[in-house]
């Protein structure tokens, strides 16, 4: 992805893209993006519905506890087999790591870390949604596509006209994926 873009992403989306200035030895988002322009506003969407979740409580044991969300953070973003791949981790609140412990082997335990695993199930369907979106939108256009090969075989989702008319990738003999 172009600098200037990336940089709209991490400057919107700070806590997502705060691993993007460590070492490559210390995190893969030294790297970047390693996607091109065409998905910026995917990305861009999938960032902001990571961003603003909802924040929520736990009853448990006679106790209401109200909790930030969890934060996702970015590890890798990167382009494979023609279609995204957001890699991430999730940092809980110390609120929440503080009930785990608290009720860590009674019956409580599973009430706690259910409150966790709704999170995790959350914000794995928007990355699954953002990560099909990106199978019909051309990674260098952001118009329309179809997964397409080369003729080494590489995978590219991209527009028809687009790979059609572009010397790079008419060069490389990029035609349409048919379905069997």
């Amino acid at each position: 992805m172009n600098s200037t873009l990336e940089q709209k992403l991490i400057s919107k989306y700070p806590a997502i893209f705060k691993d993007t200035g460590k070492s490559e030895m210390e995190s893969c988002m030294a790297f970047g993006c390693e996607c091109n322009d065409g998905w910026y506003d995917i990305l861009d969407s999938m960032c902001e519905a990571l961003t603003y979740t909802y924040t929520t409580g736990i009853y448990v044991n006679g106790e209401s506890v109200v909790l930030d969300a969890p934060q996702v953070v970015a590890e890798q973003i990167k382009e494979k087999f023609g279609t995204l791949r957001f890699y991430y981790r999730v940092e809980y609140p110390q609120a929440y790591l503080d009930l785990l412990k608290k009720y860590e082997g009674t019956d409580s335990q599973r009430t706690v870390e259910n409150w966790g695993d709704d999170y995790k199930n959350y914000f794995s369907g928007i990355v699954h949604y953002a990560e099909v979106l990106t199978a019909r939108t051309c990674e260098m256009t952001g118009k329309p596509g179809k997964m397409h090969k080369s003729g080494s075989g590489w995978y590219k989702v991209l527009n028809e006209e687009f790979a059609k008319t572009d010397e790079g990738f008419k060069e490389r003999n990029f035609q349409p994926v048919t379905k069997n």
